[in-house]
């Protein structure tokens, strides 16, 4: 019983540390920098939150080539579904592409 207690408390504070918008925000702009090709204009808004998951929607200027910019405006929503259990994260297009 104590463990599961201990379980609870862990995952209590997990919540309070992951589920928030600044840590969300915090990893999309990690992730998008795996992303040289676009560049955020503007705030990125946070247009779903169920639990675990959030979804963030944003604008940006993208260039098929990340040396050389004629950029195309874009608007882009991505899904981030936290772990908790192993503390990691799935970052995914649900609106347009990520080329």
């Amino acid at each position: 019983m104590e463990q599961e207690h201990e379980k609870d408390e862990i995952r209590k504070r997990k919540e309070q540390a992951y589920l928030n918008d600044e840590f969300i925000l915090e990893q999309f702009y990690t992730k998008m920098k795996e992303y040289p090709n676009y560049r955020i204009k503007g705030k990125p808004k946070i247009v779903y939150r169920d639990y675990c998951t959030y979804r963030i929607n944003f604008d940006a200027l993208y260039s098929w080539d990340a040396n050389f910019y004629y950029p195309e405006k874009v608007n882009r929503t991505v899904e981030i579904v936290l772990n908790l259990d192993d503390d990691t994260y799935s970052f995914s297009p649900i609106k347009g592409d990520l080329r």
